[in-house]
């Protein structure tokens, strides 16, 4: 075979998958349409349904239009209907507002004694007045602020704190 007789044949099997696949894509797009249009059959029966339905309700509500109620009855139908829907929901928002009430107590139980903890933690010990006359004794003999500091066990911040405060440093 010569060349051309294998290109002519590789262009034949190139046209043969060419059509291959538009005939493959055409399926696939009749079976979506056909998806599409059974969907669109089923939306328009469930219109006609509705619409039938909403027809009946028309025209029972035209037949009780001629038995007018006066409006003492129509206020009792409305607030029977409407406590029916707010009663239930009445109870739940009671039942949350005592759990929210339960839980706040119960954080608040928690809550004392962390920020008794923490405001125990927070303030310095130099602040209540317990190291504070050691603190002048010492510098006053001569003592660094790190020695006061690490003697007492306290910051040097603190320790020059508290200098300041006795006008000392």
């Amino acid at each position: 075979m010569s060349i051309n007789e294998y290109f002519i044949l590789a262009i034949g099997g190139i046209v043969l998958l060419l059509i291959y696949y538009i005939v493959s894509r055409d399926a696939q797009q009749t079976k979506q349409i056909r998806v599409i249009a059974t969907a669109i059959e089923k939306i328009n029966n469930q219109l006609f349904n509705l619409e039938k339905e909403f027809n009946q309700r028309l025209s029972i509500i035209q037949e009780n239009s001629t038995d007018t109620m006066n409006s003492a009855d129509l206020n009792y139908e409305l607030e029977v209907g409407i406590s029916e829907y707010t009663t239930p929901l009445k109870e739940q928002i009671s039942k949350l507002a005592d759990e929210l009430i339960l839980t706040k107590e119960q954080l608040n139980k928690r809550i004392l004694p962390l920020e008794g903890n923490i405001k125990n933690l927070s303030l310095p010990s130099s602040v209540t007045g317990l190291d504070d006359e050691r603190i002048v004794s010492l510098y006053k003999q001569g003592i660094g602020l790190d020695a006061i500091s690490k003697e007492l066990r306290l910051s040097k911040a603190e320790v020059e704190f508290v200098l300041k405060i006795n006008k000392l440093k």
